[in-house]
């Protein structure tokens, strides 16, 4: 698998304030270089970071730069030790490349006020929520910081970040359902916040600036997202003038505004697009491919006076690129591919959406990834089988050295957009979480059926994958029809709802209850208890199961796939495969270094391949002779 990475490589350079930024990696190295050079001036280049220096010994370890203070003298630096979500906030003097004394612990976001300020995100301890934004002068104890704004509710949680104009720093509050906004002049940093729009339930909005007017996405009557916009100078009297309607079944996903034209990143039918609108003739047009499916997304794009668009794009076969886009001429240029393809010399790619019948009559997008040689192998009924299905996070199109590998090895890869996810609007989210999560996992089931009645598979062949919310997929679909599948993986599952969701005390539980419900209440209690996974072992038959997780993961507690695990020890019937993997250093997001989740990918392809071997050999075995 480590022979699919281009090993050395650099970043795309991004230009800031005179100088110009890029990372690197080279040879055999686990962590990027950060460097940085004068645009202008004659200079030598400057390392900024080299985290393989920082790393050694280490069991974990990651570090980033973020921002640079208005003179370049100063760079954030954040810092994980643990692989849990609490990042420590370093200070880096680049007159001597010494990091000053400065260090807090449990940051989120930040942003400079001057040469010598900040505000920071500050992080709580054991819930991790981001809970206050704080004001840090250099050289002084953090201790003595001044909390410029803390959120109370404890289902809300807080950012910061400067807007593309650079004249304005928003603050937000937000929870899954509801947000509120607040904005500063950046010439004014000692000034006070001025709300924008007062939180309302279930209303969540987005707010960029350009020129004097404040853009808003919006959700208030448009459960997929509308533009507006409202004068900066008069937010408290004006009311919001639509400028992008909403429409049914069409998710807006992100905007970027340039003087002559507006770009919406939008999603139909699992496919996302860009759509550019010229201001003057509002006419507008999709950015043409050649691929029909793939994945796009907005770059970066620091200018408002330019027809040149930035994009990002990648497909099953077009390892990640970015490319500008003459908004005027409709070209587009290659800037930079940022690894070397990996497809088979020799193999024909077939990728193709099917159509799915629900459990209630919907219709499920199933997209399927194969080589063409495969239809001529007879009885070949090797699946892998994979979605997510919460928090309205769409399926995208996979690319990389573990869907290849599968690919090439004569596997169908497929990937269900169930509901829980957005793929079909937020109506196709909300058709998927409370009262309505079991639609998430009957429509997995269905995407499994329709595979067999389909002799992609048969009943007992397929592989199935999912991580986090989607082990707990994985985990309520074993329960519910464990005899489709030959090996189902749970990475860092969430297995254990009920009582997650009962401990306040724990990360994430009181901001997920509109994700999930609250068992507190009698109603929610006993929905969420009939297919929460650990709840739900039965004396059955499994598959071979795979569990994977960390012990310093603060999102899905390592003791969740524990309970489980012992619970089928104890319970199941079969004498089929059941492993549990507990990686002592890692959290939610697995290892650190940019080889440790071939490690792990290559561990779950060995079992994998075996584990079809040996259902190869027990199927020979009922041949007649």
């Amino acid at each position: 698998m480590v022979k699919t990475v281009e090993k050395n490589t650099s970043s795309l350079p991004i230009q800031k304030n005179g100088y110009s930024y890029y990372s690197s990696y080279t040879e055999d190295d686990e962590h990027p270089i950060y460097y940085r050079k004068g645009i202008t001036k004659d200079t030598l280049t400057e390392v900024l970071l080299d985290v393989n220096q920082l790393a050694k010994e280490k069991d974990y370890y990651t570090a980033s730069p973020g921002a640079v203070s208005p003179n370049n003298q100063f760079i954030m630096v954040y810092e994980n030790t643990t692989g849990t979500d609490a990042y420590t906030l370093k200070i880096k003097d680049l007159t001597n490349h010494t990091f000053l004394t400065d260090s807090i612990h449990s940051v989120g976001g930040t942003v400079w006020l001057d040469n010598n300020t900040f505000l920071y995100v500050n992080v709580e301890k054991g819930t991790y929520r981001a809970s206050k934004v704080m004001r840090h002068i250099i050289g002084t104890d953090a201790h003595t910081d001044v909390t410029i704004y803390e959120e109370k509710e404890p289902s809300f949680s807080v950012s910061i970040h400067k807007s593309k104009s650079k004249d304005y720093i928003f603050l937000t509050a937000s929870s899954s359902t509801t947000s509120e906004h607040w904005y500063l002049k950046t010439n004014n940093p000692t000034g006070d916040f001025k709300i924008i729009k007062p939180r309302e339930k279930d209303h969540i909005y987005d707010v960029a600036h350009h020129k004097d007017l404040f853009y808003i996405l919006t959700n208030k009557n448009a459960i997929n997202y509308k533009i507006a916009t409202v004068p900066v100078n008069s937010i408290d009297t004006e009311t919001w003038t639509d400028i992008i309607p909403h429409q049914k079944g069409v998710l807006i996903q992100d905007f970027q505004v340039f003087d002559n034209y507006y770009v919406i990143n939008e999603k139909e039918n699992a496919q996302s697009r860009l759509k550019i609108i010229d201001q003057t003739t509002q006419e507008s047009h999709i950015l043409k491919l050649k691929e029909d499916f793939y994945n796009i997304g907005i770059g970066y794009n620091p200018e408002f006076a330019t027809d040149s668009l930035q994009f990002s794009y990648s497909s099953f076969e077009t390892p990640s690129t970015t490319y500008n886009y003459n908004m005027a001429t409709q070209k587009k240029r290659l800037v930079k591919q940022h690894s070397k393809p990996i497809t088979h010399p020799f193999y024909k790619y077939l990728v193709e959406r099917k159509w799915v019948t629900a459990k209630d009559g919907k219709l499920i997008p199933l997209t399927l990834i194969s080589h063409k040689w495969r239809a001529k192998q007879k009885n070949n009924h090797k699946v892998y089988l994979t979605s997510y299905g919460s928090y309205g996070a769409g399926q995208g199109i996979p690319g990389g050295a573990t869907v290849h590998h599968l690919v090439n090895s004569g596997y169908v890869y497929a990937i269900a957009h169930i509901r829980g996810g957005n793929d079909k609007g937020n109506e196709w989210y909300e058709d998927g979480k409370l009262f309505n999560k079991k639609n998430t996992f009957t429509d997995f089931i269905a995407c499994a059926e329709y595979l067999i009645s389909e002799n992609y598979a048969k009943e007992g062949s397929i592989v199935a994958e999912g991580g986090s919310a989607g082990g707990l997929l994985m985990g309520a679909v074993i329960n519910e029809r464990p005899e489709l599948f030959n090996t189902v993986i749970l990475d860092v599952p969430f297995v254990d709802v009920i009582n997650t969701m009962l401990d306040e005390n724990l990360p994430l539980t009181v901001g997920e209850f509109d994700e999930w419900g609250n068992p507190k209440n009698k109603k929610d209690y006993q929905y969420i208890k009939s297919y929460s996974p650990y709840d739900n072992v039965k004396a059955q038959d499994y598959p071979n199961l795979l569990f994977f997780t960390g012990l310093n993961d603060t999102r899905v507690g390592y003791w969740e796939p524990a309970k489980m695990v012992a619970k089928l020890r104890a319970t199941k019937t079969d004498a089929n495969v059941l492993l549990l993997k507990t990686d002592f250093s890692n959290g939610h997001g697995g290892g650190s270094g940019r080889f440790a989740g071939f490690r792990d990918s290559a561990y779950k392809l060995a079992l994998i391949f075996e584990l079809d071997r040996l259902r190869k050999v027990e199927e020979l075995k009922t041949l007649k002779p």
